[in-house]
Order: C-alpha cells, then sequence, then structure tokens
C-alpha cells in the first residue's frame, strides 16, 4: 500500500509562460536593416536604392522598404488587431516636396493606406484611416522638418482613442473612434506588416523605428 500522503499528493505546478516581448519591431537603422526585438522580423528592400547616412537611413527619391522578405508576407508578431500600441520613429525629410507617405500598413507592397504622411513644403503631418481620411485634423509642425531629425509617435490608448505625439508632446487626439487604425478592426493578414516610402516617395531619413503593443 502507499502512503495516505503520497496517494494525496497533488502534481507539481507547471512553469509560468515565458513573458510576451511588447517590442514586437525594432529598428535603429544605424547602419542595416536589422530588427533587434525577439522576433527578428526581416527588412528588404521593395525599390530603388536606400542607404545608411549618419546613423540613419536614407531613403532617395522612390526607394521603399517592407517588413518581411517578399510581397505579400505577412508578420504574426506585427498584428495590432484588438491591442494598444504605439509605433514611433525619428524622421528629417531631405528637400520641399509634396505630400510624401513615410509609413504605411500592410503586408502587400501595393498597399497605400493607414498611413502617416508628411508635407515638408506645409510642413505638416496627417494619420490616415483605410478610406485614406485623416482620422484628426492635419497638425503644423510648427518648425521646418528638414532642419533636423523629430520624433513622431502615435499611439492607441485605447481600443477607440488614439493620439499623436510630436517630440513627446500630445499634438492630437480623438476619442470613441470606431474605424480601425492600423488595423481595420480585423486580424486579415493583409494589415501584417509595414511599408515605409512610396512609389512617389521624397527623400527623407529615418531611425530608431519601433513598434510596441500592450
Amino acid at each position: 500500500m502507499f502512503p495516505l500522503a503520497l496517494l494525496n499528493a497533488s502534481s507539481p505546478p507547471s512553469p509560468p509562460s515565458p513573458p510576451v516581448d511588447p517590442i514586437v519591431l525594432s529598428c535603429l537603422f544605424a547602419s542595416d536593416f536589422t530588427d533587434s526585438s525577439s522576433y527578428n522580423t526581416p527588412i528588404s528592400t521593395v525599390t530603388g536604392t536606400p542607404s545608411f547616412v549618419d546613423s540613419s537611413l536614407y531613403l532617395p527619391l522612390g526607394a521603399r522598404i517592407r517588413t518581411g522578405s517578399v510581397d505579400n508576407q505577412p508578420q504574426t508578431n506585427l498584428s495590432l488587431y484588438n491591442k494598444l500600441y504605439t509605433i514611433e520613429f525619428d524622421i528629417k525629410m531631405q528637400s520641399a516636396a509634396y505630400p510624401t507617405i513615410v509609413l504605411y500598413r500592410g503586408s502587400s507592397d501595393s498597399a497605400n493606406i493607414q498611413s502617416i504622411l508628411i508635407d515638408s513644403v506645409a510642413n505638416t503631418i496627417t494619420i490616415s484611416n483605410t478610406n485614406n481620411n485623416g482620422i484628426f485634423a492635419t497638425y503644423s509642425l510648427g518648425f521646418d522638418s528638414k532642419a533636423a531629425f523629430f520624433n513622431v509617435k502615435f499611439k492607441r490608448t485605447s481600443l477607440t482613442d488614439y493620439e499623436l505625439l510630436i517630440n513627446a508632446v500630445v499634438v492630437r487626439s480623438v476619442s470613441s473612434y470606431s474605424q480601425g487604425v492600423m488595423d481595420n478592426n480585423t486580424d486579415s493578414t493583409t494589415y501584417h506588416g509595414f511599408r515605409i516610402g512610396q512609389n512617389a516617395t521624397r527623400p527623407f531619413y529615418i531611425k530608431n523605428f519601433k513598434v510596441t503593443t500592450f
């Protein structure tokens, strides 16, 4: 017979699951495309000839890069569906030009919605939704976007609330916004990726690109 204590002994507890890394993408762009997050997402060139200048990624006229190695290669770790998130980067425009989409959302190289757009003539910034409508009024930077790097941070603070910060200052916010931004309220792999630059993009420098989810 087994001792009663052994019969009543409970199974040892299962080891805790490893914590999920909240940083889902982190690219310094100082000298290469390396994603230093635990996901090590590949970054590749779509068009043009990007280069690294003064510890930043330089995208000349028409140059674009993507998350992923090829077109339509979604990255599950970049899903923003039903998550709070922060998208941030430092940027400097090179020359006065018409509005340039510096970042847009999607796993397809032809994606052209849900974007962050900077006009280096008017020195303004706009965040658009899936209908390419601004989610809040266009913001005037109040400084020359070509003079020096400045920090852009776009946050979803609740599932329907958003903030835009420039150099760590909240400059625009919207509440109870029902249309999805950067995910279109769906977990479709169509939205599991980012593109930096566009076909008609004007030159700019970008660095310290990071995406965090909560």
